[in-house]
């Protein structure tokens, strides 16, 4: 079973149903890749339960974006520290699929978060909102590379056809169209 537009758009109106989604946020969903390949993770790692998984994710990437009360319950804390993909392992799935698709994946959604704290880098010093660059935790250029590395390490060229390395590298924000 293939990830196409028709799941996609499945996807999308089931979560805008739980979430009573307004049209302008709908259609902003629609359009974001970033979103459509967190969506996507079950269906490219071959899951077992691809369309719940799916949902699954794709709920839970709304409820990290949008301004809801659980957006804050997502936010990094210092044992996000440890490892560049510890906040985002919600998307991770051990018992089912391949792994280093799912981790190919984080590591994409990865790059953009690291590179969202970058440029959030003055201002969440001045609000004194945590943020690994900010408490010297983490290096950019290493946590950068290191995850290039990785997504390189693993090919999947249908990943890059929803969301590539060169439109992660690129974004500077996650909640963006």
């Amino acid at each position: 079973m293939q990830f196409t537009e028709s799941e996609w758009s499945s996807m999308v109106d089931t979560a805008s149903s739980v979430y009573q989604l307004d049209s302008t946020t709908i259609s902003i969903i629609r359009s974001c890749s970033l979103f459509k390949l967190a969506a996507a993770i079950p269906y490219l790692a071959e899951s077992t339960d691809r369309r719940r998984e799916s949902l699954s994710n794709l709920l839970l990437v709304i409820a990290m974006s949008l301004p809801f009360p659980t957006k804050d319950l997502f936010a990094h804390c210092i044992t996000d520290d440890d490892d560049p993909l510890n906040r985002l392992s919600v998307f991770l799935r051990s018992s089912s699929g391949r792994m280093d698709i799912q981790k190919r994946a984080v590591a994409l959604l990865s790059l953009v978060m690291l590179n969202d704290y970058r440029t959030d880098y003055e201002s969440d010093w001045k609000a004194g909102k945590y943020n690994p660059l900010v408490e010297k935790k983490w290096k950019y250029e290493t946590v950068r590379d290191e995850l290039i590395k990785y997504i390189g390490s693993v090919d999947c060229p249908v990943m890059d056809e929803i969301f590539s390395l060169e439109e992660a590298l690129g974004r500077s924000y996650w909640w963006v169209g």
